[in-house]
């Protein structure tokens, strides 16, 4: 089994850039093309939930992907760039079974504050214009319009807070935001 993940099977609320798979254990360990995991990724922006301290990979397909410390933006990993990175090179090495492993064993997802879940935003947007081609026009679509309210709901709640819109990441998140 060249890759293995962690999948606690919850449910996290529409901002947050997780995802679990819930998959049933009668249809556990089919048979999946990487690439078919990265598109599914890239359609929801999401990342399992356990992140990379969830995974079991091979060595060769770890290194095929020649690490992954390239991802990390001003110290904070873009675990989306990360997962992309690793399914290609899972896919060149002709990476074809991903099996859940149904019990947590990495412990709770942490909360992240807004400033990570805008990171996060940010990094999803890059990639999906880079991979476009990967996504149907409907998930196209699709994909605007989330990043659109979760981009207005990220700010609300920043203004909320109190947040200085003009330093960090922020600057960089609206006007993103404003391309959309």
């Amino acid at each position: 089994m060249p890759l293995l993940l962690s999948d606690a099977g919850g449910q996290h609320p529409a901002v947050s850039p997780y995802t679990d798979f819930g998959v049933p254990a009668n249809v556990n360990l089919q048979m999946t093309p990487c690439m078919s995991l990265w598109q599914h990724l890239l359609a929801q922006g999401k990342y399992p939930s356990r992140g990379l301290a969830g995974l079991l990979v091979r060595q060769d397909v770890f290194k095929a992907c020649g690490g992954l410390m390239d991802e990390l933006a001003g110290g904070r990993p873009q675990m989306l760039s990360m997962w992309r990175k690793l399914l290609a090179a899972g896919a060149e090495q002709q990476c074809i079974a991903i099996g859940i492993l149904h019990n947590d064993y990495t412990g709770p997802v942490a909360d992240l504050r807004l400033e990570d879940i805008a990171a996060h935003q940010l990094d999803w947007h890059a990639i999906c214009m880079e991979d476009r081609a990967l996504l149907s026009e409907a998930e196209q679509k699709d994909v605007l319009d989330r990043q659109r309210r979760i981009g207005i709901y990220l700010l609300e709640q920043a203004i909320s807070e109190g947040v200085n819109l003009q330093s960090g990441i922020w600057p960089a998140y609206q006007q993103m935001l404003a391309t959309l």
